[in-house]
């Protein structure tokens, strides 16, 4: 495929669905573009220890050139879900992950001050509503979806905060073959405890292909002195 901001982009995968002859998922997928370089492996239980309960253990890496630094994360992570419901379902997770930043080009005191590799050990939990009538091509219904997250020293994380992000999507049938589809994004970092400052790479980013697609990537947002995307603790699309 083609993106506007990575360019020229590859990926490909792979998954057994019943593994050994277990019932188990094992998922192996990876991008290859201009400027990203993406590589996950998810083994999936869908009836854990025979319950209702669905397991995923994942391991994960990600590289990608932003326009004012380059970020890397390398980690892995362990979630289990379950519908409650046809359309009410939830999740709890464990996540933990080497957050690097390199190649930066910002400057300032204040951003100099975001500026480290730091180690992220999080929980979080993520309830969800699905009433759409379809999964691809919805005519009617709405998604809602809220996932907080804890990261804190107690669980071996270097930098402490609570992120929240939320996503609502709605769709009306207007006539036979038209549909009005209205959708909203948005999220908010916060630093606790013995933390300051939000690093940089853990920050929010606005404008671009997946976001605002008036704006160049990243340049909806805070900017340095020179011009260059600093991000921010909280975002709205």
């Amino acid at each position: 495929g083609y993106g506007s901001y990575e360019r020229l982009r590859l990926g490909v995968g792979w998954r057994e669905n019943n593994l050994f002859g277990t019932g188990r998922v094992l998922d192996v997928t990876g991008t290859v573009s201009e400027l990203a370089r993406r590589g996950q492996v998810d083994l999936t239980d869908r009836r854990l220890l025979g319950s209702d309960v669905q397991g995923n253990l994942s391991v994960f890496t990600n590289t990608r050139e932003e326009p004012s630094f380059t970020s890397r994360e390398l980690g892995t992570g362990v979630t289990f879900s379950r519908s409650f419901t046809e359309r009410v379902r939830g999740s709890l997770g464990y996540q933990f992950r080497r957050s690097e930043v390199s190649d930066v080009k910002v400057i300032g005191p204040q951003v100099a001050e975001a500026l480290e590799d730091v180690d992220v050990s999080s929980v979080f939990v993520s309830p969800s509503y699905d009433s759409r009538d379809d999964v691809f091509t919805p005519d009617s219904g709405s998604l809602s979806r809220l996932t907080l997250e804890v990261a804190t020293q107690a669980i071996g994380s270097e930098i402490d905060f609570v992120r929240a992000n939320v996503r609502q999507a709605s769709f009306y049938e207007l006539r036979a073959g038209t549909v009005l589809g209205l959708a909203f994004r948005a999220g908010l970092i916060a630093p606790i405890g013995g933390t300051d400052t939000i690093p940089l790479q853990e920050r929010y980013f606005n404008g671009g292909e997946n976001t605002v697609r008036s704006f160049r990537e990243d340049e909806l947002g805070p900017l340095d002195a020179g011009g260059e995307p600093v991000g921010g603790e909280a975002y709205t699309v």
